[in-house]
């Protein structure tokens, strides 16, 4: 139970630097100082986090095919609709032509959420998760040099195909990151990498070594995730996965894995009671959700109803932090309604207090 509750935490604090990371990059556009370098920062390692995590309770072997891949749609891609599906009115409010609405819902189609972009996460990892279990039917054996082995290849492959996507969806027909194909392979990487750590991960806290995991992996993060200079398809040097923009690939790799683990080593190391905290890493696939409202509508509005813009980097750091809790407490009660009362269409099992049966399919 403690390992789980960590963990929790973990996903609630990963939760806490989506929501900085995107009021942040307001923030970049109205040229506040020291927006771009925490951008960077948060971008360098907050979506690895989230697949990294994923893949700590990855059941790796040969399953049911299809019954597999109906669970996966249904935890999936189920709460990809709903949650735009609650986007949609918003949209409305900002009196978006129905022409243009017809086309972000087109876009489905091809696997790109653009009602709640948010979402993109959850279709990606839909996408490797059903790769991988292509892979299994294929391959026998998940010994742990194989798992290393597939996961050089993910990044590997998955780096070719962010670099020359423009180029494959030429040659192939097929629009660039259909079903984000192309990203997949390089989350696929960091998904496997957070298998091959489950084990450390949940083992009890052995003070001396992991201080030094946490001091090692501290120092690399810091030291590196501003050496990312790109090259970028975009003017800021910025890591963005759900772009397939990692610029200088190896240090992408680095970057990300040192911020995982010191996160994750901090949160194992610090022994104290957060009960929201276990509340939001328990709901992260709702606040995941819901954070598209924030970066569609709410961040920008509430930005410039309030007027400001932080005057130094300190500043900027703790309007957005202040900002990024206040928006997390205020979707509290919509978080544990669409827990308690719709659990199945936000990816979490059928309850007894659900208004909606059971569903009978992707058991």
């Amino acid at each position: 139970m403690n390992r789980i509750v960590y963990l929790d935490r973990v996903k609630a604090l990963g939760m806490l630097l989506v929501f900085f990371g995107h009021f942040i990059e307001k923030l970049y556009f109205a040229q506040a100082p020291g927006a771009l370098l925490q951008w960077k920062a948060v971008y360098a390692m907050h979506m690895p986090l989230f697949f990294f995590l994923a893949g700590v309770f990855w059941k790796p072997g040969r399953r049911w095919f299809l019954g597999t891949a109906l669970n996966k749609i249904k935890t999936r891609l189920i709460p990809v609709i709903l949650f735009s599906l609650i986007a949609l009115p918003f949209w409305f409010l900002i009196s978006t032509p129905v022409i243009d609405m017809s086309r972000r819902a087109a876009l489905y189609i091809s696997g790109s959420p653009k009602l709640n972009w948010l979402c993109w996460f959850l279709v990606c990892l839909f996408t490797l998760e059903i790769l991988l279990l292509v892979y299994s039917r294929f391959f026998r054996g998940f010994g742990r040099g194989r798992i290393i082995g597939l996961a050089l290849f993910c990044y590997v492959i998955g780096w070719g195909f962010a670099d020359y996507g423009d180029k494959l969806s030429f040659w192939t027909g097929i629009r660039k990151n259909f079903w984000f194909l192309n990203e997949s392979l390089t989350a696929a990487g960091i998904y496997l990498t957070g298998f091959l750590f489950r084990d450390l991960l949940f083992e009890a806290v052995r003070p001396v070594r992991d201080f030094v995991i946490l001091l090692g992996a501290g120092i690399i993060f810091f030291a590196t995730f501003n050496l990312n200079q790109g090259p970028f398809e975009h003017l800021y040097p910025v890591a963005i996965m759900a772009a397939s923009r990692h610029g200088q690939p190896v240090l992408f790799v680095l970057t990300a894995l040192a911020g995982i683990i010191f996160v994750i080593w901090l949160l194992k190391m610090i022994p104290l009671k957060a009960p929201l905290a276990d509340f939001i890493g328990r709901n992260t696939i709702i606040y995941l959700g819901l954070n598209g409202l924030c970066f569609h509508f709410f961040d920008t509005w509430i930005y410039e109803w309030v007027g400001y813009t932080p005057g130094s980097p300190w500043m900027t750091f703790g309007y957005t932090m202040v900002y990024s809790i206040v928006m997390m407490m205020f979707f509290i009660p919509m978080a544990w309604m669409l827990r308690r009362f719709v659990p199945e269409l936000v990816g979490l099992p059928w309850s007894g207090s659900s208004l909606l049966p059971k569903m009978k399919w992707g058991q």
